[in-house]
């Protein structure tokens, strides 16, 4: 069924589903909030549609935005007046949705992928910035998706 629906239909049949769907949907990626998948489709689709129709993505910022995470704070993302300023609604919340959304081997490849990008066309600080990856991004890499303590809350 993955391989005929869009992601738009997708998020859309997953938001019409009750509680007793979405949960074990979500556990298959891990200690995931029914209502954190919803903002992770919800996002994912809007990035899905800016690439389909060719318009600008590397400052694009959905109204929608992703969930605090304990990997936002992990990342030590900066916080103006107690919101993340990075990783919400840009670019780089779309990788962060993948690694909590991806098999490990897969992100590790895209991780890799993405940073051999980046070197080869010397991305520069401010485009990174409108992208919204922090300066020190990479460690997205190196973290884990949850500690401890974050998947023992969720169960």
């Amino acid at each position: 069924m993955l391989n005929v629906l869009t992601l738009g239909q997708l998020s859309k049949i997953y938001s019409c589903q009750k509680g007793r769907v979405q949960t074990p949907i979500c556990r298959d990626f891990g200690p995931i909030k029914v209502n954190e998948m919803g903002k992770m489709l919800a996002v994912m689709t809007k990035f899905r549609n800016v690439c389909a129709h060719n318009d600008r993505l590397f400052d694009f910022h959905t109204k929608d935005a992703i969930l605090d995470s304990g990997l936002h704070e992990r990342l030590r993302i900066k916080k103006i007046h107690g919101r993340f300023v990075y990783g919400k609604n840009d670019l780089f919340a779309l990788l962060i949705i993948l690694k909590f959304l991806l098999p490990e081997d897969e992100f590790r490849a895209l991780f890799h992928d993405l940073k051999q990008c980046f070197r080869k066309y010397s991305v520069q600080k401010e485009i990174l910035e409108k992208m919204g990856f922090l300066e020190e991004w990479e460690r997205i890499g190196r973290i884990k998706k949850y500690t401890k303590d974050e998947t023992i809350k969720y169960c």
